[in-house]
């Protein structure tokens, strides 16, 4: 510290005094006689830094306490931005509710009330507000529920019990106010009680039937939500067999469409043994295919694995069956794949060994998807990488159909050249694009891309198969041979 702070004094132009920041840009923290020292020198450059090393909470308890000294200096120099920036990451959540209270109970317009909490609402990850919460809404009702519903991803249960969480649930739903109270069950609560109050609703014949789906749409939805740069996270409450089968009953619809979400079989959750039973009974194709788009990535030995594998080798029958009619085995097998998420198979060789749905629709029906063009261009167009290099391996056969449909779809297939890509889905795109070159212009097309992927950097493309594509291209195609590229016949010279 005694360094940075010489360093820093010695700096002569805001430039240097930014690169001491940077090179001190370390993993510790600051105490508030640094801070107040940091920021009388520069305070246009100590802000960010100060707020980035303000005391944290991940090794012990609360450390949230305003720096007095420095919010005086800050306020000196008029600096309100940085003031309410530091506001937010320090102010103890007791005094942060005192205020709030009296800011209810001096601004009357609703709006404007909502502007000053916003700008004194507590930042961090431990801040727990639902106690802070409970209280405004008694104070000011309605009027602040913009506030508070922005900011429901802080308010947190308590490990045994519901807490301050609870009673606010409950006060709201005295009091009518069906919007909140949806919003804290769905983001909120766990999964045991979002399943409760699904049910309850489902069962009610007090309420009107319009009244009952309103609510049950107000409960639909994602939880929360964390997101960074290049990865993003949600969470969602699953629904009990026995709580889906009951909304599917009553409301089909809802559960074919806003709770679709909240139906994932997966190891570690729920399974849908009897659900999909009833499916497969009435024939609801899109639950059907909705349910395989799950179990048709689910292998293991842990958890609900070995009834998703049953679950599998049912689907897998009822699949097969549809194989009669390759139109609309090709149309049901992409429409499951199409929904598969991205990143959910991990170890493919060993989903392939243990689940016979995943064998059948990715290893055993390739040159079925020839047989339907929409649905091999939604394989094309899927977001799990496995889909997609299905739909290479399917377009690169040698059957006249592949050949056809890869000329059809050649602008979807001609990214795959310059976008990153795993190396062997990348050489099975290739096939693709082989059989798309029937045409000259085509062939040219490809060839000039081609040349230009020979000059990315990327040391894991596959060059030498770049370099097989541009023969058989040339081969094929002699027209379109530049001068270095004509074959050469060397002759002995006879004496």
């Amino acid at each position: 510290m005694a360094d940075l702070q010489a360093r820093f004094r010695a700096a002569a132009t805001p430039a240097q005094r930014q690169i001491v920041l940077r090179k001190f840009d370390l993993w510790f923290q600051l105490d508030e006689e640094n801070a107040c020292s940091l920021y009388e020198r520069d305070a246009r450059a100590a802000s960010a830094y100060i707020l980035r090393r303000l005391p944290g909470s991940w090794l012990g308890g609360d450390k949230r306490k305003l720096w007095g000294r420095l919010i005086a200096l800050v306020e000196a120099k008029k600096d309100d931005d940085f003031r309410w920036r530091l506001y937010r990451k320090q102010v103890p959540l007791a005094d942060w509710t005192k205020e709030s209270l009296g800011l209810c109970g001096s601004i009357r317009d609703g709006g404007e009330l909502c502007r000053e909490l916003e700008k004194r609402h507590p930042e961090g990850m431990r801040a727990n507000l639902a106690e802070g919460f409970f209280q405004l809404v008694q104070r000011r009702g309605r009027d602040i529920f913009p506030y508070i519903i922005r900011h429901l991803n802080q308010v947190w249960r308590s490990w045994f019990a519901r807490g301050s969480y609870g009673k606010m649930a409950d006060y709201t739903r005295e009091k009518g106010w069906w919007d909140l109270w949806s919003a804290l069950i769905r983001t909120c609560s766990s999964s045991k009680e979002f399943n409760k109050q699904v049910l309850e609703l489902v069962e009610s014949r007090v309420l009107q039937e319009k009244n009952v789906i309103e609510r049950l749409l107000a409960l639909a939805g994602a939880s929360r939500e964390w997101n960074w740069p290049g990865l993003g996270i949600t969470t969602v409450h699953q629904l009990e067999e026995s709580v889906a089968l009951a909304l599917y009953t009553r409301f089909p619809d809802l559960l074919r469409g806003p709770y679709k979400l909240h139906v994932q079989a997966n190891i570690w959750g729920q399974s849908y043994t009897k659900l999909l039973s009833h499916f497969i009974t009435i024939g609801d194709e899109e639950m059907i295919d909705h349910l395989a788009s799950r179990i048709v990535t689910r292998s293991g030995r842990w958890g609900n694995a070995a009834k998703l594998l049953e679950d599998a080798d049912r689907l897998t029958d009822y699949y097969a069956a549809l194989k009669a009619n390759e139109s609309v085995f090709s149309r049901r097998a992409a429409n499951v794949l199409g929904k598969v998420p991205p990143y959910s198979i991990y170890q493919y060789n060993a989903l392939i060994r243990a689940n016979r749905l995943a064998r059948l629709l990715f290893e055993r029906s390739a040159s079925s998807y020839l047989a339907d063009p929409r649905s091999l261009a939604d394989l094309v167009e899927g977001s799990e990488i496995h889909v997609m290099a299905l739909a290479y391996r399917a377009l690169g056969l040698d059957d006249l159909r592949a050949r056809e449909q890869a000329f059809t779809h050649l602008p979807l297939l001609m990214g795959t050249l310059l976008r990153p890509m795993q190396r062997d889905t990348r050489t099975l795109a290739f096939g693709a694009l082989a059989n798309g070159a029937s045409t000259i212009e085509s062939a040219r097309l490809i060839l000039d891309r081609a040349k230009d992927a020979l000059n990315l950097p990327d040391t894991r493309y596959p060059k030498e198969r770049l370099l097989g594509l541009i023969a058989q291209l040339l081969h094929r195609w002699p027209e379109l041979r530049g001068a270095n590229e004509q074959p050469v016949v060397y002759e002995r010279k006879t004496a």
